[in-house]
């Protein structure tokens, strides 16, 4: 997806935007008071975590990208962006998703109480590293991005998703198996 703004944690832990701002990208920008340890982009808004683990987040909602945001006091430990949602892991290792979803970015929504250690969303699709070390995926498959992981039981240190695609790094150091789902490549 095209990314039309950037955040970066200054030196002091603020939150520092730039890029285009023309779609309300800087709406509801933190204040300088607001010091976060983490930040992640989706197409035009962003969240951040802040030193007490709560959420906050800020620019667009023309395509309900801030809908369903999660209870006030919510802490999480791990954030992600889609295109026009995001996902978070919560303090309990469980999963919290919330923005649109008229793309089904939560078909086969892992089942409450899933733990996770890592996440990672694509545009419409994200995968999670379970705390087994086996991969879980959800949301939209228009490009089967959800069909294809490593064969089960496998487990994974790392994984990345792009628009599309996902890819995985597992833990067998000596193969570093890396797959890229919509392209069907696997090596």
């Amino acid at each position: 997806f095209p990314v039309t703004i950037r955040v970066a944690i200054n030196y002091d832990s603020t939150v520092f935007q730039w890029g285009d701002t023309t779609k309300s990208q800087s709406v509801g920008l933190p204040t300088y008071e607001a010091r976060v340890k983490a930040v992640a982009c989706g197409n035009e808004h962003s969240i951040a975590i802040k030193y007490d683990n709560t959420l906050i987040q800020w620019g667009a909602n023309d395509e309900n990208q801030r809908n369903n945001f999660p209870p006030a006091g919510t802490r999480v430990k791990a954030i992600s962006c889609g295109y026009n949602y995001s996902v978070a892991i919560k303090e309990d290792d469980t999963l919290i998703q919330w923005g649109d979803i008229s793309a089904e970015q939560n078909k086969n929504f892992p089942a409450e109480g899933t733990k996770v250690k890592a996440i990672s969303c694509g545009a419409y699709h994200c995968t999670a590293i379970k705390d087994d070390g086996t991969l879980i995926q959800w949301g939209n498959d228009q490009a089967d991005q959800t069909q294809h992981i490593p064969a089960p039981g496998t487990k994974v240190k790392a994984i990345a998703c792009g628009n599309l695609h996902c890819v995985a790094i597992t833990n067998d150091l000596t193969t570093k198996c890396i797959f890229s789902a919509s392209l069907n490549v696997f090596t």
